[in-house]
Order: C-alpha cells, then structure tokens, then sequence
C-alpha cells in the first residue's frame, strides 16, 4: 500500500533519517516514524509513505503515519486550541496557572490542591470560568486537555449528575 501527503506551501519539511522536522508560520515539530514494515520518504514536496505488505496492521499504520503528518502541517499553520469549562457548584473552586502546571484548589472543599501538568509547547490561560489551551501540537494540547480533566475527576462514591464540579472540555478547534 502506498500512500502520499504533499507539503502545504507556507511549510518545510526536513526529513533525517526516519525523523520528519516540520516548520511553519507558528513553530516547528518533529516526529519519528520508524517501522520495520513502512517506510516514509520526502520526494519532490510530498511524503510517499509505503508498505512492505498489505496485511490490515501495516495498512493501519499508513493511514496513522498520513493522519500524524497531516496533524503537523495544521500544527505548525493554523494551530490547535481546545476551550475548558470550570464548573462549580458545591463551593466556590479556585483554579490557577503555576508555571507548567494548573493548580485546583478547593474542589468540593478539598484542603490539599490538586495539579495537573501543562505539556511542553502547550499554552494555557485562564479568562474567568473558561481555561483556553493553545499549541502546535495536537498530541500536547490533548493530552493537556486530559491532564487537567483527570485532575479534577471526582470518586466513584459521587453521583455524577448531582456532583458536576470539575473542570470540562467544551470545545475543540
């Protein structure tokens, strides 16, 4: 199976080895795709990515390796940002950015803060009751998203539909 992405106009792309560099207008990314059974090639402002055989694991991994390089090209173009939600209910929640982390603190009147880890190259800040996080990378922001999500998940013993104070995602971009 072979498969083919060309390289917008406002981006470049280095390939060394099997490690693809992107730059573009926002910043710049870089990936490993390394495999035994696909290969990626930079040819003439596209990337070929191909296969060994055509068993259904290596055809999935064409079409992972061609959602990744095109993730990088919106990436380092246009940017990836995710808005959150701060939602309480029971008592008043405070959240705060301290340096590469989101602090809780008061969550259903919890007296130790919780954290939740900002990824490298992601950019979060807090306007009021929404936490808007930016970046060129979709894999940073998501996992962001989800760090400061799973930070303010409540235990098992709460009913869900009574107890909503957390923090949510509400809108990707």
């Amino acid at each position: 199976m072979e498969a083919t992405i060309e390289v917008p106009e406002d981006v470049t792309a280095v390939m060394e080895g099997a490690n693809v560099r992107v730059k573009g207008p926002k910043g710049e990314l870089s990936r490993s795709f390394r495999s035994p059974l696909v290969s990626v090639a930079l040819h003439d402002g596209a990337f070929r990515i191909t296969s060994r055989d055509e068993r259904r694991a290596t055809r999935a991994l064409v079409g992972t390796w061609r959602a990744h390089l095109r993730n990088m090209f919106t990436g380092v173009t246009a940017g990836y940002e995710k808005k959150m939600k701060i939602i309480h209910v029971h008592f008043p929640m405070s959240v705060k950015i301290e340096g590469a982390r989101v602090a809780v603190q008061n969550l259903l009147g919890q007296k130790s803060p919780r954290y939740a880890r900002i990824e490298t190259g992601v950019e979060a800040n807090i306007e009021g009751d929404e936490i808007s996080v930016k970046g060129t990378s979709k894999d940073a922001v998501g996992q962001t998203v989800s760090n400061i999500e799973t930070a303010t998940k409540l235990a098992n013993r709460r009913d869900r539909r009574r107890f909503y104070d957390g923090v949510y995602l509400v809108k990707a971009k």
